[in-house]
């Protein structure tokens, strides 16, 4: 067995420059914007506009 390993940081860090990456960030950064978005305005999953009071499990 070798001694020497990678850190997560020089693992990651050959990652992070890739589009791939970039990608699932810009995703995940809309994913959550509009959770954050969505309580404030009122709107809920499944429920319609008229009805922004109702809470189904998700």
């Amino acid at each position: 067995m070798s001694d020497e390993h990678s850190t997560y940081e020089e693992i990651a860090s050959k990652r992070r420059g890739t589009a791939e990456c970039r990608e699932g960030y810009a995703e995940a950064r809309r994913a959550f914007l509009i959770g954050q978005a969505g309580p404030a305005k009122g709107i809920t999953a499944a429920c319609p506009r008229a009805e922004s009071n109702c809470r189904h499990p998700l």
